[in-house]
């Protein structure tokens, strides 16, 4: 199990910490749980999480856990009473995150690389006040005034500049 774990689910189905018959068992439903709400929305948890920058979305969590339940009290395919889907359940849950465009491995690298920048522009802001002049081609140099306020930038060539001012 990658994104479930068995003290949680041991509490979602009120199980005993102290019971562990089951947890082999238990351990087997989360990872089949897991893969089966990956299929079921057709779209990859890591991406998922790029997309979330890193988190899991509780809301597949919920989902995976309720599916865990289902599998532990119905160990069967076949009921013999009468059960009805409760409302805004597993299936609800997923169809938040069903991937209709089936655009998986492009989408991954497409939300990493948006991250990376997103994270670089993050760093750049943090380190923006600390610049005074940065190389940014051949023999060009950008000039940014320490005062924020003034908002004072110049674009230099170095090869018209003596080079004893900067």
């Amino acid at each position: 199990m990658e994104y479930l774990n068995l003290d949680l689910i041991k509490k979602h189905l009120n199980i005993d910490s102290d019971f562990h018959d089951d947890d082999d068992y238990l351990k087997i439903l989360g990872d089949v749980a897991e893969q089966v709400t990956e299929r079921h929305i057709d779209d990859s948890f890591q991406l998922i999480m790029l997309k979330n920058r890193g988190k899991f979305p509780p809301t597949l969590m919920q989902a995976m856990l309720l599916l865990v339940g289902n599998y532990y009290n119905n160990r069967e395919s076949v009921a013999f009473t009468g059960v009805s889907e409760l409302p805004q359940s597993y299936l609800y849950l997923l169809s938040l995150y069903q991937n209709y465009g089936n655009e998986g491995l492009d989408r991954i690298y497409f939300y990493h690389e948006i991250n990376k920048l997103h994270d670089q522009a993050d760093k750049n802001t943090d380190e923006i006040k600390d610049i005074r002049k940065h190389k940014i081609s051949g023999g060009t140099w950008i000039d940014v005034d320490n005062e924020a306020d003034s908002g004072y930038t110049h674009v230099v060539n170095v090869d018209d500049v003596d080079q004893g001012e900067y």
